[in-house]
C-alpha cells in the first residue's frame, strides 16, 4: 500500500521540536549568562572597580571617612588588597616618623643659637614668662645671670670671626657642664649669655656665677687664648616686669665691667 504525503506535514512537526529545543536551550542559555555575569561582576569586577577607587584615594592622602580598610572577600582581590593595605601602613608609618623627625628638628632649631647651640632669645623669653609667672602666682623664686665675655670685640680684630666664633662655643660648653638640670642658657646677644635659674636664691647664684667665672679664666681657650666674663645677677623680688628684673641684672653687669671686669656682681 502506498501513501502519498506532503512534504512539510512530515517536516512541520520536526522543525517545530527543534525550535521548542532550541528556544528552549537558549532561554536557559541566557538565563545562566544573566546569573554568570551577575556572579563575575560581584566576584570579580565590583571588587577590582572599589580596590581601584580606593587605591586612587590612598595615592590622593584621603580615606575612607571610617578609619579602617575596607572590608574584601576572602579570595585573591581579597588578599590583593590586604597586600595593598599592608603596605600602604608601613608606608604611612615610614612618613610619618619622618615628618615627626622633620618637626622635631625644626621645633629643636627655632628655638636653638646655631653657632653655640645654647636656647636662643626667642626661647628664654617664653622661659622668662613661665618663671616670672611661676614667681607671681606661687612665690616661687628664680635668679638671673648676665654674662659677658669681656674684651670680645679684640679677639676678633686680632684673630678673626673664626676664632671668635670658636670661642663662643668653647665658652657654651662651660656653661652646660657648670649649670643643673633646671637651669636654662640661652645666647642672648653677640657675645653676651643670659642663665635662667628656677628656684634658686641670690646666695645660690652667687655661686654658680663664681663657678662659671673661674672655670673660664682658668681655661686656655682655642689659640691659646685666655678670657675672661663678667657677670651680673640678680634675684626676682618686687619687680613689675621682665624687663625691669632683666635691667637689674643688666645694671649689675655694668658695674662689674667698671671695676675692672672678670668679676661677679649682685645688687
Amino acid at each position: 500500500m502506498v501513501t502519498a504525503v506532503e512534504k512539510h506535514e512530515v517536516t512541520k512537526p520536526v522543525l517545530i521540536n527543534l525550535g521548542m529545543v532550541s528556544l528552549f536551550f537558549v532561554s536557559v542559555s541566557l538565563v545562566l549568562g544573566w546569573f554568570m555575569g551577575k556572579w563575575f561582576n560581584r566576584r570579580l569586577i565590583d571588587p577590582l572597580l572599589s580596590l581601584k577607587e580606593d587605591v586612587d584615594r590612598i595615592v590622593k592622602g584621603e580615606t575612607s571617612g571610617s578609619g579602617t580598610a575596607p572590608s574584601y572577600e576572602n579570595n585573591e582581590i581579597g588578599f590583593i588588597a590586604k597586600q595593598i593595605y599592608s603596605l600602604t601602613e608601613r608606608e604611612l608609618y615610614r612618613r610619618n616618623q619622618q615628618l615627626k623627625t622633620l618637626n622635631e628638628e625644626l621645633e629643636r632649631i627655632s628655638v636653638t643659637d646655631k653657632l653655640t647651640g645654647l636656647f636662643n632669645r626667642h626661647k628664654m623669653d617664653d622661659e622668662l614668662e613661665k618663671a616670672f609667672y611661676l614667681w607671681k602666682r606661687y612665690n616661687r623664686p628664680f635668679c638671673l645671670l648676665m654674662v659677658d665675655i669681656d674684651n670680645f670685640k679684640g679677639v676678633n680684630d686680632t684673630y678673626g670671626h673664626q676664632v671668635g666664633d670658636a670661642v663662643l662655643r668653647e665658652f657654651a660648653e662651660i656653661l652646660i657642664s657648670s649649670l643643673r638640670h633646671s637651669d636654662v642658657a640661652s645666647r642672648w646677644g653677640g657675645e653676651e649669655f643670659l642663665i635662667l635659674c628656677p628656684e634658686t636664691r641670690k646666695h645660690e647664684a652667687l655661686i654658680l656665677a663664681e663657678r662659671i667665672r673661674s672655670k673660664v679664666s682658668e681655661r686656655n681657650f682655642v689659640a691659646n687664648l685666655k678670657i675672661t666674663v663678667s657677670v651680673g645677677v640678680c634675684e626676682v623680688k618686687d619687680h613689675n616686669t621682665i624687663d625691669a628684673l632683666l635691667s637689674e641684672a643688666d645694671n649689675n653687669l655694668y658695674k662689674a665691667k667698671q671695676l675692672g671686669k672678670n668679676k661677679v656682681v649682685d645688687s
